[in-house]
């Protein structure tokens, strides 16, 4: 193949990728006008229409009928002296090949029978591989002559024999062969250390720098420093897969029951159960299944051994399978079908549908002491130890901590700001009836997330009208919002939900888990282990899957610290915080998190209702709700006012005797107050006012009402502490 020919070839291979695809779609025209238009048509005799057509049916011939894939099949033998009217397509282009054709293009004899003479006399002709071009050598200078003889000639090509070189030894096995084709189609390999990872060979020639953006040929050239980057960037980091497989050793596997489909198990089930309304689970009565089996036994009667048979299957199937048995009450109409709520159903008492309870297996499958011992085991001795500290395995797992505060209220600070994952479960308004309290979405914003991380993990649970609001709020927080998690809800019967009960438009059966992250690069963050789709039945009401522990644990090193906000007594865990307004009492301990707390009761213990003579205000005030407050006492002053001549629509009948009865009553009140002030001994005018403590609930002025805690009216004592 001469140097045009050459020059087609390593056009097809370098653009093979572009030209089979939109907008040129194969299109032979505009294949042929992109070569005119390149640099690899080099000097000044351009490969003309008739010439190109004439060297993409060499390149066809020379490699197989799969080198280049035209419609219709026989594209190329047409005839089409004006390249527009030419409407036939490349659908495919063998890369293969023609990288094999360019490597071994000096290895290639070509031999073209010359078109036969009047005299009936033919000759052949050669053309050596870099010969010039193969009209060159007819008597004519008309490229149109010369293609329609080349036409009807036919031509072969020969290779040589790698026998016939002195230099390349003849492959003998499969994996020789399989070398020998790749040397081929790469060259030779380059000198590479061990530690190289690059497949493919470094281009370093600086002349393949492109000059701008337009420079299509060198970047054409660059070809490998492209395939290079492309490898690099679709290839999985071996630490991800490294991470995955720790994780592996590292979790417990939960046991998978099976179903059992036996419809005569569930009646007969049905008669030896007991439903638990509270958890949905029956306690199933052995020893109404023992009795049976006993007055069954096996028997020669064959009826009888068929009902023996049976029972013993069921034994069996109890101790290993999961049961759904239905719960018949006086009202249930079996005609209606299946509750859509199932389990989660708030009138169970009353509902007419049908509603179960699962009987879990007798054998549990749990894990073993053995088994645990080998989690613990792969913890201790671990070879892969990236983003863990030196002695994780030293260090125990935290118990489970919780604290019951109103989170509206509480200084963020108390906490700390050393966790690593923090999830938030708000209660946002959905402008629906709850049985708990809901939070709007100004109040969740004045919240201080911001100061729980300095890097880590934030994941914020948002229902479907506050996706793009959680997305705002993270933002706010200093996050940036990097994945989803998706949880698929299912039913009790382990199906799709069909009837939720969010949604204005349509019933919503999945919930959102927004995921952002502070910090550009957290070295103890395991990537790519768990995807973002979890399926989990549903529970009670606002109760989020378990499994979503499971998935942020595997995301950390077990000694990162992690925090859940707006957690019930359901929500605490080993190794996490709890905090909440739903919580029992407090259960603290570690020893920086428990003083921090101490701290704060006590400040709050100390800050008494009335303060005494202060020059300047305790706190620093707030104008905000200064203005709140101001507003709030001009509404009862306001009420007072309008409600202050009311006595004047009072006729004295009734008002008179009103008035005599609350005297009398009050003289009996006061009088047994005074009797029992009279037994105590007061301070002296010494030890009264104490000048240590600033803050006593003492008052300067003698009001008519009192200190409204002590007494009814005013006297005298009520300013005196009483010993």
């Amino acid at each position: 193949m001469d140097r045009k020919g050459l020059e087609v070839a390593k056009f097809l291979l370098d653009w093979h990728y572009l030209l089979t695809e939109p907008p040129l779609d194969g299109s032979i025209t505009e294949i042929y006008f992109c070569f005119v238009c390149s640099v690899y048509s080099k000097g000044k005799d351009k490969v003309s229409w008739l010439q190109f057509m004439k060297y993409l049916r060499i390149i066809a011939k020379l490699c197989d009928e799969n080198t280049l894939v035209c419609v219709p099949k026989n594209a190329l033998y047409q005839h089409y002296e004006d390249p527009f009217r030419c409407f036939d397509r490349i659908t495919y282009i063998n890369r293969l090949s023609l990288a094999l054709l360019l490597r071994a293009s000096s290895n290639l004899n070509y031999t073209f029978p010359s078109p036969p003479s009047s005299s009936g006399n033919s000759k052949s002709r050669s053309i050596s591989p870099m010969n010039t071009d193969p009209n060159c050598s007819t008597s004519t200078n008309d490229d149109t002559s010369h293609f329609k003889v080349l036409d009807e000639i036919e031509f072969e090509y020969k290779r040589k024999p790698l026998s016939d070189l002195s230099n390349v030894e003849i492959p003998s096995t499969k994996s020789e062969r399989l070398s020998y084709l790749l040397k081929l189609i790469d060259g030779e390999k380059p000198n590479v250390s061990d530690n190289d990872v690059y497949p493919i060979k470094i281009v370093t020639n600086k002349k393949l720098v492109p000059k701008d953006i337009n420079d299509t040929y060198t970047l054409t050239t660059r070809s490998n420093r492209l395939e290079q980057l492309d490898y690099l960037l679709n290839t999985p980091c071996s630490s991800h897969d490294l991470q995955r497989e720790r994780a592996k050793l590292r979790t417990p596997r939960h046991t998978f029951y099976d179903c059992c489909e036996d419809n005569d198990h569930a009646s007969l089930l049905a008669t030896m159960t007991s439903f638990d309304k509270n958890t949905s689970y029956c306690k199933l009565n052995e020893d109404k299944l023992k009795r049976l089996l006993y007055e069954n036994g096996p028997s020669s009667n064959l009826n009888k051994e068929k009902l023996h048979q049976r029972y013993v299957q069921l034994q069996k199937c109890v101790e290993t399978k999961l049961h759904f048995i239905p719960i018949i009450q006086a009202q249930t109409d079996f005609k209606l079908g299946d509750c859509s709520y199932l389990d989660t159903c708030h009138k169970m008492s009353s509902c007419r549908y049908i509603h179960y309870g699962q009987l879990m297996p007798l054998k549990k499958k749990e894990a073993e002491n053995d088994e645990m011992y080998k989690i613990y085991e792969n913890i201790r001795i671990s070879d892969f130890t990236r983003g863990e500290s030196v002695c994780a395995y030293l260090k125990p797992e935290l118990p489970a901590q919780w604290i019951n505060c109103d989170l509206m209220k509480i200084d963020f600070d108390v906490f700390g700001n050393d966790y690593g994952i923090v999830i938030a479960d708000p209660s946002w308004t959905i402008h629906m009836n709850l049985n708990y309290s809901s939070l709007k979405d100004d109040e969740l914003l004045s919240l201080r997330m911001d100061k729980l991380q300095k890097e880590g993990l934030f994941l914020l649970w948002v229902t479907g009208r506050t996706i793009e609001t959680g997305r705002e709020f993270l933002s706010s927080w200093g996050y940036k919002v990097t994945n989803q998690i998706t949880w698929i809800k299912t039913s009790q019967l382990i199906r799709t939900i069909s009837t939720g009960r969010t949604g204005h438009w349509l019933n919503h059966s999945k919930e959102h888990l927004l995921v952002g992250m502070k910090g550009d690069n957290i070295k103890w963050l395991n990537k790519g282990i768990d995807s973002q789709i979890l399926i989990s039945s549903t529970r009670e009401t606002s109760r989020k899957p378990d499994e979503i522990y499971g998935i942020v644990e595997r995301m950390c090193s077990p000694g990162v610290r992690k925090l859940e906000i707006f957690g019930r007594q359901h929500n605490t865990r080993s190794g996490w915080l709890t905090v909440g307004n739903q919580l029992d009492g407090v259960h603290l301990v570690e020893t920086s998190l428990r003083e921090r707390t101490v701290a704060r009761n006590q400040a709050k213990v100390l800050g008494r209702r009335f303060q005494s003579n202060l020059e300047k205000p305790a706190y620093t005030p707030n104008p905000e709700k200064g203005a709140e407050f101001k507003k709030h006492l001009e509404a009862i002053e306001h009420h007072a006012q309008g409600s202050s001549s009311n006595w004047k629509k009072v006729s004295a009948l009734i008002a008179g005797p009103a008035i005599l009865l609350t005297a009398v009553n009050t003289w009996f009140v006061e009088k047994e107050h005074a009797e029992h002030r009279a037994h105590n001994k007061h301070l002296s005018d010494d030890e009264w006012p104490v000048p240590k403590y600033p803050y006593l609930n003492v008052r300067r002025v003698d009001f008519f009402w009192g200190d409204g805690d002590k007494t009814l009216f005013w006297n005298p004592d009520c300013n005196r502490h009483i010993r």
